[in-house]
């Protein structure tokens, strides 16, 4: 067995085992504290500094990207603009091809026209050209005064002839 001297001899070495007792003075040991907390501190406002960073960038970011949204926008209601214009043009377009159709269709309607009426301009002008000839053979002679009258006033003239023939009876006959 073990002598009891020898265990109360390692009792202390075996109570400085378990318990860390600083070696050195308290203030020692606050300044190491405090250089941790410095390092500590100093780590963490340069991570402070990065975010910062990083957030100012993206703030950057974020209003360029705005602004080109913003351009965008400017563009989209231009865009916009010009293809209301070109519609409107586009409109004025169709509505003046059909003008032109339309056109068109009368035009070809008036040269028809035009055409019949050529056409009846020569009979005339060839019937004139029949009755002159016939005129200058003394073919054709001068209507009396009655066919006068009659051709001027028409049938209404013989109307009154024939009612004051039936008046006047002896007056013709005599």
């Amino acid at each position: 067995m073990t002598k009891p001297s020898n265990v109360l001899a390692f009792f202390p070495t075996l109570l400085l085992t378990l318990v860390d007792l600083p070696s050195d003075g308290p203030w020692i040991q606050r300044a190491r504290e405090i250089k941790a907390t410095k390092q500590l501190d100093s780590d963490l406002d340069h991570k402070f500094h990065l975010a910062q960073s990083e957030i100012k960038d993206l703030i950057l970011q974020l209003k360029l990207k705005e602004k080109s949204l913003e351009e965008a926008h400017v563009k989209i209601k231009l865009l916009d603009s010009r293809m209301g214009n070109v519609k409107k043009q586009s409109d004025r377009i169709s509505h003046l091809e059909k003008q032109i159709s339309e056109a068109k269709a009368r035009e070809t309607q008036f040269e028809e026209a035009i055409e019949n009426l050529n056409s009846d301009l020569r009979n005339a002008e060839s019937e004139v050209g029949k009755w002159r000839k016939a005129a200058k053979e003394g073919k054709v002679g001068m209507p009396s005064q009655n066919e006068r009258n009659e051709s001027l006033v028409g049938p209404r003239v013989e109307e009154v002839r024939l009612v004051a023939q039936v008046r006047f009876p002896l007056s013709e006959g005599g």
